[in-house]
């Protein structure tokens, strides 16, 4: 994952993949 994304922000997909999980939690 690291050498496909560049290092831009650290992780954004980390970010994105995160905040999915919590809005998924909060939904349930």
């Amino acid at each position: 994952m690291y050498e496909a994304v560049p290092h831009r922000r650290g992780r954004p997909r980390f970010a994105l993949h995160a905040r999915v999980i919590v809005y998924a939690g909060l939904s349930v």
